[in-house]
């Protein structure tokens, strides 16, 4: 059961990856149609500034949402270098907890506040701002995602939530 839930959120990495490359592109592509438009048009598209700093927000959320999967989050070696057996696993799994309780915090307020901004639109692209802000529940969603996966490691005996011993 672990090794198929390991797999689908294996698969959700893979997916967010590829979106996170479409959003790097999109935003490349955007700000470098902005330079284009100021310097050779002298005129400058109203949408391109946006639409890269929309792009940027997604980027950064989701991306953060990968980190938390491959373990590449900032993190503080301070006490789980010394613990070993049972008190690494203790450790551990209250770090694991504590990041669960983020993201249902991100999950929850994030989609109160896309609720309440979804019928404000932005200037340029004219797009609800609740759209905007939708990556937030999005990485609090992924962080559940891969947190329940972690702690499953845990217990199953795995004492870092990687499923390596």
């Amino acid at each position: 059961m672990l090794r198929a839930y390991r797999t689908i959120c294996t698969w959700i990495y893979r997916i967010m990856i590829a979106v996170c490359i479409m959003l790097v592109i999109i935003m490349i592509v955007a700000s470098g149609l902005q330079v284009f438009s100021r310097y050779v048009l002298n005129s400058t598209f109203s949408w391109t500034d946006e639409c890269a700093r929309y792009c940027f927000l997604w980027f950064n959320l989701i991306g953060s949402g990968c980190l938390v999967k491959s373990r590449g989050h900032a993190i503080v070696d301070l006490f789980s270098g010394r613990l070993k057996g049972n008190a690494k696993r203790v450790y551990n799994l209250a770090i694991h907890l504590l990041i669960f309780y983020m993201g249902i915090i991100l999950a929850k307020y994030g989609v109160a506040l896309c609720k309440v901004t979804m019928r404000q639109t932005s200037t340029a692209l004219k797009l609800p701002i609740g759209l905007v802000y939708g990556a937030l529940p999005i990485l609090g969603i992924l962080i559940l995602i891969y947190e329940v996966e972690a702690i499953w490691c845990i217990f199953a005996g795995y004492s870092d939530g990687k499923g390596e011993i």
